[in-house]
């Protein structure tokens, strides 16, 4: 069959990854670009063949690998040290055979790094009334950070009072990761027990600082000290009373008093 001549530029039908994250410490940048509207080249593959231009210099060099060329598409991969802006990052392409005035362009988005999150924490709970190590796993945090650079780190309990928590290690468990949106941390806290005022335990809420503000925060649900349990009751003793004409008599009101009762999430209304 004949094969259709090809006229204007080079165009991209696939690059990945889509986006980038902004960064600000050089690093290389891999992208693999699948690119139509160009010859098929021949094996053995020269990678001048194609040149790529990658950011706002506009300066073309040959692509790092070139993975297979059909009459339809070719496959390339580029490799470049470059930071990266939030915006756009321009990438340039032509096919040597057909010159530079043939070359397509494609916008690859870059965007802001996430706000520091939590991926897991454990454990997620336990009894008001004990102390607790927890194992916490976030994501996005800076990958220089060190425990040095923490200067607090606290909860505030469903009722709303403040208590202290000890930070005990924290470290990137990805020390290959330059960046924020690469990085990995565990961090390890210990919470002191609650006093008899958050008794009734709740949703706690957790937060690690450094010298600009809070870095991450996360959820605990406390448990209610123990089971529900009668600790008292007036009066201590009650004569005992019958008359067969008066069901109320010897009738008295008995006052009981209850230890963690109701439990948190109970209101007005006993079952």
């Amino acid at each position: 069959c004949r094969v259709q001549a090809l006229s204007g530029p080079l165009t991209f039908e696939e690059v990945f990854p889509a986006s980038l994250y902004a960064t600000t410490v050089s690093d290389a940048v891999t992208l693999s670009l699948t690119l139509a509207n160009v010859p098929r080249l021949q094996r053995p593959y020269v990678l001048s063949e194609v040149m790529v231009a990658v950011g706002s210099s506009g300066v073309y060099t040959p692509v790092t690998q070139i993975s297979s060329s059909t009459r339809v598409s070719t496959k390339v991969t580029v490799e470049v040290m470059t930071t990266l802006a939030v915006g756009v990052l321009q990438v340039k392409a032509y096919s040597a055979s057909r010159g530079i005035d043939t070359a397509g362009t494609h916008a690859v988005q870059v965007v802001a790094t996430p706000a520091p999150s939590l991926v897991s924490a454990y454990p997620s709970e336990g009894p008001s009334d004990l102390s607790h190590a927890i194992a916490v796993t976030a994501r996005y945090l800076k990958p220089g950070l060190v425990l040095g650079d923490l200067v607090s780190a606290q909860l505030v309990t469903h009722q709303g009072n403040n208590y202290t928590v000890e930070v005990l290690a924290l470290g990137n468990k990805n020390r290959m990761c330059l960046h924020a949106h690469c990085s990995l941390f565990e961090v390890k806290v210990r919470a002191p027990a609650l006093a008899e005022a958050d008794n009734g335990g709740g949703s706690a809420t957790f937060s690690v600082h450094d010298a600009t503000g809070a870095l991450l925060a996360w959820s605990f649900k406390y448990i209610a000290q123990g089971d529900p349990e009668v600790v008292g009751h007036t009066p201590k003793e009650q004569h005992v009373a019958s008359d067969e004409d008066n069901p109320l008599a010897g009738r008295e009101t008995v006052t009981i008093f209850l230890k963690n009762f109701p439990r948190p999430g109970c209101k007005d209304t006993l079952a």
